[in-house]
């Protein structure tokens, strides 16, 4: 970042420690298995947890990329990233986007971070090569790639429209 910030407490020991870093400008958080940009960040040690704000947010991950618009949170321990704000999750042809994302993942070899579940809520729109799926709030499921969306549903592929209160979708056929 441009700007650095670290703060610090006392400690038991008559030491300091530092509790929490501020970032601002031109904020990149790298690690061999993600990478995450922003234009401010703060990251609470303690409970591991970074929220970036400002333009242009996004996590970038082996297979998928995240972005939003108002915020853009990881939680480290616990492997979620919260985007929101017209919040978009991208892997290879397929796109999920909502008002608010909470993206789960799980650790692969040497590290490698992989989304396995999303769960989507208001405005959703998913959509693939051929098909276009809209929703109040959905649920995907990377491992099997199927979506679950519920409330004013609409599945359009081409002329033809499916409208339903809930639907499952299997985004491979």
């Amino acid at each position: 970042a441009d700007t650095l910030s670290a703060l610090y407490r006392e400690t038991d020991s008559d030491g300091t420690e530092i509790h929490r870093l501020e970032a601002r400008g031109g904020v990149v958080i790298a690690s061999p298995e993600r990478t995450a940009f922003g234009d401010r960040a703060i990251y609470d040690l303690d409970r591991a947890i970074a929220v970036m704000y400002g333009r242009n947010l996004r996590l970038v991950t082996k297979n998928d990329t995240i972005t939003a618009s108002d915020s853009l949170e990881y939680w480290e321990r616990r492997r979620i990233a919260v985007a929101r704000g017209n919040a978009v999750a991208i892997r290879r042809d397929r796109r999920i986007r909502a008002d608010v994302l909470e993206v789960f993942f799980t650790e692969k070899k040497a590290g490698a971070l992989e989304a396995v579940r999303m769960n989507a809520v208001g405005n959703v729109v998913i959509t693939t090569p051929q098909e276009v799926a809209q929703a109040r709030e959905g649920v995907y499921n990377a491992k099997n790639v199927i979506a679950t969306l519920s409330g004013d549903v609409k599945i359009t592929k081409g002329e033809t429209q499916l409208n339903g209160a809930v639907a499952e979708v299997n985004l491979n056929t």
